[in-house]
């Protein structure tokens, strides 16, 4: 409750809303994933929050293509 209450009342909508509905919309307000990954994602929760997500989903895509390339 504390940071529902420390929230600018104009964003009360938005922390109600699913996490998927939210996604929806910046996908309509913000188009290349480039700039919602940079200005957002990055900005809000630094270059290495997501890192170990990337890796567990996507790591193996990584090695696949760095044995590619040998």
């Amino acid at each position: 409750m504390y940071i529902y209450e420390k929230t600018a009342s104009e964003f009360h909508g938005i922390v109600n809303m699913p996490i998927v509905k939210i996604f929806e919309g910046l996908k309509l307000m913000e188009e290349p994933a480039d700039r919602i990954w940079t200005d957002g994602v990055v900005a809000v929760f630094g270059h290495e929050f997501f890192l170990p997500v990337i890796d567990k989903n996507y790591g193996h895509l990584f090695v696949n293509d760095t044995k590619r390339h040998e």
